[in-house]
């Protein structure tokens, strides 16, 4: 027998990628038993990472209603960044104290990928974020902090699905992601210098909070980002 949190896991990854990608929109419902139907688990597994999806502020559950995938509110957002920063940090300096040759190796292998994406002119920028956003989980494993890890995922998720909002409604351009900050991220954990790590990780988070404004924030006057920003939903695909 399939052990049931490992399903639960299974369905939280598939629907928490859904929702960060914008493949479910924000105001999408979401209907356990199509889900069911569709990854053939029971609802036991469904339901519980539902409940973690809108732990992490990421779905909405409404007694008698059913879920729906939470907006994208401005607030929300520049508080998840504000709390994130000086985290990325400390993600940063314990990384680089206990980094294993492993991790390096996998974070390279990331950085060879970047590479190659940055060589093609017509590379989606969706794509691009991704690989940062795979690299920066990278890190925060490296930690070896189980309660650290679990913070920057809950945070991660809305300020990646904040930015893959501004890649699909704004001009923002892929070369805005400073992939270099990365690379002299990784140079610093192979170093083992937890100063300059920190630093660099902080930095980072901190131009990324600036591009979403000049993008986002500062362009909308919305309460909330939601089903009518987004117009066709599925379109944005």
């Amino acid at each position: 027998m399939v052990n049931k949190q490992l399903l639960t896991n299974k369905v939280f990854d598939v629907l928490r990628y859904r929702i960060v990608s914008l493949e479910y929109y924000p105001g999408m419902k979401l209907i356990d038993k199509d889900i069911c139907d569709e990854m053939k688990v029971s609802r036991t597994p469904v339901r519980n990472a539902l409940k973690k999806l809108h732990d992490m502020g990421l779905v909405t559950i409404l007694p008698r209603f059913g879920t729906k995938v939470s907006v994208i509110d401005l607030e929300d957002i520049k508080s998840a960044f504000m709390v994130r920063i000086p985290l990325e940090e400390l993600a940063g300096r314990e990384a680089a104290k206990n980094v294993s040759e492993d991790e390096l190796v996998e974070m390279e292998k990331i950085l060879n990928t970047v590479k190659e994406v940055e060589e093609n002119p017509d590379s989606d920028p969706a794509k691009r974020l991704a690989l940062g956003t795979n690299f920066h989980q990278k890190v925060y494993m490296a930690t070896n902090n189980r309660i650290l890890c679990d913070f920057m995922e809950r945070l991660s998720g809305r300020c990646i699905r904040a930015f893959n909002y501004a890649i699909r409604t704004t001009q923002m351009a892929p070369d805005d992601y400073n992939f270099e900050q990365i690379q002299e991220i990784y140079l610093a954990l192979k170093k083992r210098d937890s100063d300059l790590a920190g630093r660099l990780c902080r930095e980072h988070v901190e131009k990324a909070m600036a591009i979403l404004g000049n993008h986002i924030m500062s362009v909308l006057h919305h309460e909330e980002w939601g089903m009518g920003n987004l117009s066709n939903g599925r379109a944005l695909k």
